[in-house]
């Protein structure tokens, strides 16, 4: 089942609302897929004044150089999962094209008629790394300290970050 938080106020962002769907489906359907039944998938949205400290790893590695702090700061949804998580030495391989964690155990659910059966190519975090780096934020994934992975998903929050306008799509 999902858990979902939020602040009492919106969170306002400018952005390719379509593209940044994708980006959520795909992380929610990764997190279904390795989620044990009946577990919880947490999904949090936060209004951040400034870059959260865990995001300083992601720039100096080269990923989100081009982070745009929006009017308001940051919006970051944080998606949380109890499956078996990601090992460190991965943790950047899965947002490459074809790459799948190899230890990750799929829960087995039957899937609804209208999606393939199985784990996928590996193309849907591929995707979500550029659709977020085309909204200049960025998407990252971290240990749960309770078991499992954290994605983190970070936008410029505001009515004022139109001053970087998003494509509404850009080539992976």
């Amino acid at each position: 089942h999902l858990e979902l938080g939020a602040p009492d106020q919106p969170v306002q962002t400018e952005c390719d609302g379509n593209r940044i769907l994708q980006v959520l489906g795909n992380v929610l359907d990764n997190a279904w897929k390795v989620s044990p039944a009946g577990s919880a998938i947490r999904v949090q949205l936060r209004a951040l004044a400034e870059l959260p400290l865990n995001v300083h790893q992601v720039l100096q590695d080269g990923r989100g150089k081009e982070l745009a702090a929006g009017d308001c700061g940051y919006a970051l949804v944080s998606i949380a999962d109890s499956g078996p998580g990601i090992p460190d030495a991965e943790k950047e391989m899965i947002f490459e094209k074809f790459h799948q964690v190899r230890a990750a155990v799929s829960s087995e659910r039957p899937r609804p008629a209208t999606k393939l059966a199985g784990r996928g190519v590996g193309l849907g975090l591929a995707i979500a790394r550029t659709i977020m780096t085309a909204h200049r934020g960025a998407i990252w994934v971290e240990d749960n300290p309770g078991g499992g992975s954290v994605f983190q998903i970070l936008l410029p929050a505001g009515s004022g970050v139109s001053r970087h306008p998003a494509p509404t799509t850009a080539p992976i």
